[in-house]
């Protein structure tokens, strides 16, 4: 049932309710999955520690992010969209030490890292 309405909420921000002055939250929760819509780029900022990424089928992002340590305690992450870009981040203001980050993002999105 969650992830039935967060894939609701994220059909309807990628629907057209984007608003132009500046990005959109889409989600603040440890794991989701989303149905591209559009999309031209997916970023990844400010993440430390481990990242794995892999292929999904077409359309579709997946991710979860876990302590580095214990997969079994989820960390929340930022999903922003903005202008045709996903972007996940550590949330404002929040946790941002160290994690497990996995992703599977379609082979049609361009992947893009900044990391320090």
């Amino acid at each position: 049932m969650r992830l039935s309405v967060a894939l609701a909420l994220i059909v309807g921000a990628f629907s057209g309710a984007s608003r132009a002055d500046g990005p959109n939250l889409v989600s603040g929760e440890s794991e989701n999955r989303v149905a591209l819509q559009g999309q031209n780029r997916f970023e990844i900022h400010g993440v430390r520690g481990r990242i794995i990424l892999r292929s999904t089928q077409p359309g579709e992002l997946q991710y979860m992010t876990t302590e580095l340590d214990d997969r079994k305690k989820p960390k929340p992450i930022a999903l922003w969209h903005d202008r045709g870009t996903l972007r996940l981040m550590p949330p404002a203001g929040g946790d941002e030490s160290p994690r497990l980050l996995e992703v599977a993002v379609s082979s049609e999105l361009p992947v893009f890292l900044t990391v320090s």
